[in-house]
């Protein structure tokens, strides 16, 4: 019965009224915080953090080459073809599921690297000066250039310009200057 009693009250009883204070002068309104734009934040390459995180993010991108270097000595494969996508793949482990993306971008560059050098595609230093320019044109002595209408103009030792008939283009060397 006593029990019952207890419950009852319970339910008669309505929750107290919750009072607004007056605003009086005195008071003054709450500063206004700016949110900072995340665009630079800790994702990025930046010197946010000062230039000992940003020395850490390349510290971490290097850490990542070495491993690269490691992994890619130890897959079997000899395709490079599935080789680079095996690469791909565990860079791309690496930076998802370890939540390194750094580390995962150093590792994608190495063997983006031993991809491109598996295809041997000679760049303009390792080619014969033959490969990518006639031989004729290096040896030839005079300079070649275009009127305004666009003849082909020959430079002679006097200054004067010829067209390639050998009439005269009324122009000079200070023309093309």
């Amino acid at each position: 019965m006593a029990l019952e009693a207890r419950k009852r009250r319970r339910r008669t009883s309505s929750a107290p009224k919750r009072r607004r204070r007056s605003l009086s002068a005195t008071h003054k309104p709450a500063m206004r915080r700016r949110r900072r734009s995340t665009s630079l934040r800790e994702s990025g390459l930046s010197a946010r953090g000062g230039y000992t995180a940003l020395a850490l993010q390349f510290f971490e991108a290097g850490v990542g080459a070495i491993a690269a270097t490691a992994v890619g000595k130890l897959l079997p494969v000899q395709n490079p073809y599935i080789k680079a996508l095996a690469g791909a793949g565990i860079s791309v482990l690496t930076a998802t599921q370890l939540k390194r993306p750094i580390l995962g971008a150093g590792m994608a560059g190495v063997f983006a690297a031993d991809f491109l050098k598996s295809l041997n595609i000679p760049g303009l230093s390792e080619m014969e000066p033959g490969m990518f320019v006639n031989e004729s044109d290096l040896s030839q002595p005079n300079m070649v250039y275009l009127s305004p209408s666009g003849e082909p103009v020959f430079m002679q030792e006097s200054g004067e310009m010829l067209y390639a008939d050998g009439s005269d283009s009324g122009m000079s060397a200070y023309d093309y200057e």
